[in-house]
């Protein structure tokens, strides 16, 4: 079994730098970022640089799902509004550029420019994953809003949404969405900035007991639904 996991980048990071915004990014770009001189001893592969609770929570989920012997491979991507889609391992050096204060208009043009989209429909039809999940805000879903209408059909996508972010998700046979809010942080004791991972982290940690059923769980969403509602 095969799995594609997608998170976003978060404000908090490891370093900050609030001088290298989306405008120096673009002037410079990623590779001579890093090599310069007052940024070189702040970079990090992108997993590491984002501390956000989120994050933190989808990597230990990415990491136990990498644990089960019958799940071959996990390949985590992080959607990021400086450098766009981004492999877990790639460099980077701290920055300030989020979609989150971007109009629906700003957002698609810098999608654009990052060619986000393209990249991302081209790794899922390059690698055929069996499942693929998504952890976005709604202005982040926006940043891939029209790739969603070519997604694999072969593939079943889970999407953490809550019920705004459900408005850009097309509705399709093989789209599951697993909603969010406010009230199911609060029960869960964590913010509503992390209840995504948080939801991911648990399924993760559920799947681990599942051992050889991990493929018939998964592939049915109402067995996923299932699992959410056991302790």
């Amino acid at each position: 079994m095969k799995i594609f996991v997608l998170g976003s980048c978060t404000a908090k990071k490891k370093f900050k730098r609030l001088d290298i915004t989306c405008e120096a990014i673009d002037k410079f770009g990623r590779e001579k970022l890093i090599e310069r001189e007052d940024l070189k001893d702040m970079v990090l592969p992108a997993r590491d640089m984002y501390l956000g609770g989120q994050h933190l929570y989808t990597i230990k989920a990415v990491d136990i799902l990498r644990s089960i012997p019958s799940i071959e491979c996990v390949n985590f991507y992080i959607l990021s509004a400086g450098f766009g889609l981004l492999e877990e391992q790639t460099l980077i050096p701290p920055y300030e550029c989020t979609f989150g204060i971007m109009s629906k208009e700003e957002i698609r043009h810098r999608s654009k420019r990052l060619r986000i989209e393209e990249k991302l429909l081209k790794i899922l039809e390059r690698e055929n994953y069996d499942i693929a999940f998504f952890l976005l805000g709604m202005k982040y879903l926006i940043a891939i809003e029209e790739a969603l209408k070519s997604f694999p059909t072969n593939t079943l996508h889970y999407f953490y949404v809550s019920r705004g972010g459900s408005r850009v998700i097309p509705r399709k046979e093989n789209f599951s969405l697993i909603f969010i809010d406010k009230f199911k942080a609060r029960k869960y004791h964590v913010s509503r900035f992390e209840i995504k991972g948080f939801l991911f982290y648990n399924l993760a940690r559920k799947l681990l007991r599942q051992h050889d059923k991990i493929k018939e769980t998964l592939k049915k969403p109402s067995n996923v639904m299932r699992l959410y509602s056991t302790n």
